[in-house]
């Protein structure tokens, strides 16, 4: 069994509305979306660490277009195959394609 404890916690309006709507877009409760929040935090803060996104982004993004350009390059024939196999799994694993 999956116990939770009830406890409040004061947030700004502007904060509660961003939380909301971000709960709604990922179809799950504001409870869900805020542990989410704090389970994924936890660990950064801890480490007094935070999350380059630009930085995050562009190693994908070169990682990608570099990982592109070689399947094009040596493997034109598989190129398609694999395009078509990463849209099937983004629907299937994250509901989205």
């Amino acid at each position: 069994m999956n116990t939770k404890v009830k406890f409040g916690v004061s947030l700004d309006p502007e904060l509660l509305s961003e939380i909301d709507l971000a709960a709604a877009r990922t179809a799950v409760t504001r409870s869900a979306y805020v542990r989410r929040c704090v389970v994924l935090a936890m660990p950064l803060i801890e480490a007094k660490r935070s999350i380059d996104y630009t930085r995050v982004l562009t190693q994908m993004e070169y990682q990608q277009g570099a990982l592109a350009m070689l399947v094009q390059d040596r493997f034109p024939e598989n190129h398609d195959a694999l395009l078509s196999a990463a849209i099937s799994r983004v629907e299937e694993f994250h509901g989205e394609g």
